[in-house]
């Protein structure tokens, strides 16, 4: 495995979050911008990605906004198929 591949792995664009894994998945369909081991390599993350857990993201926002986001931010009702975000 080549360094761009390790760098290029599965599991670092899911420690990354949901924009990294967005933004492999679509780099492995390209390629006629990067080579096509590293297409080939990342092509996993179209169908197998651990999905983003929403309690993650509303951690986030409290994080970053403060607990008054919600006050802010009007989100789709929840249910329990909604709670999980794939990418």
């Amino acid at each position: 495995m080549t360094l761009l591949q390790k760098a290029c792995s599965k599991k670092s664009h899911e420690a990354e979050g949901p924009i990294a894994i967005k933004f492999a998945q679509w780099a492995s369909t390209r390629p006629d911008l990067l080579p096509r081991s590293v297409c080939d390599h990342l092509s996993p993350l179209q169908a197998s990605v651990k999905p983003h857990n929403f309690r993650q993201t509303k951690r986030i926002l409290t994080d970053t906004f403060g607990p008054t986001w919600e006050s802010s931010l009007q989100l789709a009702p929840s249910s329990e198929e909604n709670q999980q975000r794939g990418s």
